[in-house]
């Protein structure tokens, strides 16, 4: 890995560390590319990362061909909420989304942190 690269991952994970403790109990936040491979995760569940991106991938895939298909817009976020958690992917360019999964928190206050969290990391992924 370049000096380039080591730093930009840095800076990534500075960002998501500041994510993960304002949020607080996040099962599992993940940056990951549109085509299914996580660029950086952090899971505290039993869940295996590899199940995990790809899920992410395939329900980002349908909810942009559904978005597609409707209304002739990529999705800007996409919610799966539950009684039990919830998961918010969250687009931050072309190619890259980023995921937060976390358990019984407030909606509204995960959506304001994944949002300031998003515009962060947008500027370190500028579309291309």
């Amino acid at each position: 890995m370049t000096a380039e690269a080591y730093r930009l991952m840095e800076d990534v994970e500075k960002v998501l560390e500041e994510f993960d403790e304002r949020a607080g109990g996040l099962v599992a936040v993940v940056l990951l590319m549109k085509t299914g491979l996580p660029v950086t995760a952090r899971i505290r569940a039993h869940v295996d990362e590899t199940f995990l991106s790809a899920s992410l991938a395939t329900l980002l895939n349908v909810a942009v061909d559904l978005s597609d298909k409707l209304f002739t817009l990529t999705p800007a976020r996409i919610i799966l909420d539950t009684e039990g958690g919830s998961l918010i992917l969250r687009g931050l360019n072309d190619d890259m989304v980023l995921v937060a999964v976390f358990k019984r928190q407030h909606l509204g206050a995960i959506l304001l942190l994944i949002e300031q969290a998003s515009k962060k990391l947008s500027k370190l992924f500028p579309s291309t």
